[in-house]
């Protein structure tokens, strides 16, 4: 999971910035006691928010927020003037960095209705509820609400587990035949945040995700790892992988690629058969996927 800045739009910017040179989806309500209903409504999800209570907040009916869910689809994400506030959000997380996975998946990201904008409809198009991801993690996600605070996946916008303790770490199989991504909350969090982090590590199905991205990482070190073994120089490659670490615990603790090269400095013995057998299972699942 990644932290990301706020957006430095909010709901009036939107509502400001809409232009009604074609047919004005408000003109039957009154727009004025809309704006002030949504401002008060989202001020109040990011006090709710800040103290990771979301899965509390209740909907409170005004006339016209039944609207915005479409005005989301047909104004926010096609007029110009709104799709410039739209791109200013996707922009947020660095290199297009899923903030859901941490993965980059060289796509571009959509926008996630933290709570459902079907539901939550006063959210629809809050910039708060809004969070850049990937189609792989908004898809996963779905229209799930959280009915507990332990079911609560992390937001990006409130939530920074990312940069605390390590709670994600790489092992291998029995036989070293696979590389697995396991979840496990320090004993001094508290109970809740050990299970919020286990919720989203299962919702986007990370363990699965980090295992075949960690299988790729070691298909591209095969010929520089049979070049060290082959010269005997095992406490050579075994210092390049600490610096690999070293280089990325910097930045990020909580990174499926920081775990898979402090998993290789701690197995060092068996690099013949991660490297050997990790490769042969990649490429007997990719035939599998032609």
């Amino acid at each position: 999971m990644r932290k990301l800045n706020k957006p430095s739009r909010n709901v009036n910017d939107i509502l400001d910035t809409y232009s009604t040179q074609r047919k004005n989806i408000f003109s039957e309500i009154d727009l004025p006691a809309l704006k002030d209903h949504l401002i008060k409504c989202e001020k109040k999800y990011q006090s709710f928010a800040e103290l990771a209570k979301l899965h509390e907040i209740k909907n409170l009916p005004c006339s016209g927020q039944e609207l915005l869910p479409d005005f989301y689809e047909k104004y926010f994400l096609k007029q110009t003037k709104l799709r410039k506030i739209y791109d200013e959000i996707k922009l947020i997380p660095q290199n297009s960095e899923c903030p859901y996975c941490g993965i980059v998946k060289g796509a571009d990201l959509e926008l996630d209705h933290y709570l459902s904008k079907k539901i939550f409809t006063e959210y629809a198009i809050t910039p708060q509820n809004l969070v850049p991801c990937c189609a792989q993690c908004n898809k996963s996600k779905l229209d799930k609400n959280a009915s507990c605070q332990e079911e609560q996946i992390l937001h990006p916008y409130f939530d920074d587990f990312a940069s605390e303790e390590q709670w994600l770490f790489a092992t291998c199989t029995k036989d070293y035949d696979a590389i697995i991504y396991i979840c496990k909350a320090p004993e001094s969090w508290s109970q809740v945040n050990q299970e919020r982090i286990l919720y989203h590590f299962n919702t986007f199905n990370l363990a699965q995700s980090y295992g075949m991205l960690a299988a790729q990482e070691i298909r591209e070190y095969d010929w520089l790892v049979k070049d060290y073994l082959y010269n005997n120089d095992r406490e050579g490659l075994v210092h390049h992988f600490y610096e690999r670490f070293l280089s990325l615990n910097r930045r990020y603790i909580n990174y499926w690629k920081t775990a898979l090269y402090q998993l290789l400095v701690k197995e060092y013995e068996h690099y013949e058969t991660i490297f050997r057998i990790t490769i042969k299972a990649l490429c007997k699942a990719a035939r599998m996927h032609e």
